[in-house]
C-alpha cells in the first residue's frame, strides 16, 4: 500500500531540482559569466553552512536557511507527537 506521504516528497524533490536548474538557465541566456558570484546554503542537520562570494544575499540566504531550519524542527516536533501504528492497534 503507498504511503500518503509519497506526492510531498515528490513535490520537494522537484522543487530543489527547479531551485537548482532555474539559475543555471538564468546565467546561461544572460551569458555574462564575469558578473557572477556564487553563494548557497548548504543544510545537513541543524546548521546551515552558508558558502559565499561576497554577495549582497547573504541576509536573504541567512533568513531562508533559518526559515528551513525552523520549519525542519517544526515536522520533526509534530511527527514525535504522533502516535505509531503499533500504538493504535495494540
Amino acid at each position: 500500500m503507498p504511503s500518503s506521504k509519497t506526492p510531498l516528497g515528490f513535490i520537494l524533490i522537484a522543487f530543489g531540482l527547479i531551485l537548482i536548474t532555474v539559475p543555471l538557465f538564468i546565467l546561461v541566456i544572460l551569458n555574462q559569466p564575469s558578473q557572477t558570484s556564487a553563494f548557497g546554503a548548504i543544510i545537513i542537520g541543524p546548521i546551515p553552512i552558508i558558502i559565499s562570494g561576497e554577495s549582497p544575499l547573504i541576509p536573504i540566504i541567512l533568513v531562508g536557511a533559518f526559515i528551513a531550519t525552523l520549519a525542519l524542527f517544526i515536522i520533526l516536533a509534530r511527527r514525535a507527537q504522533q502516535p505509531t501504528p503499533e500504538d493504535v492497534s495494540g
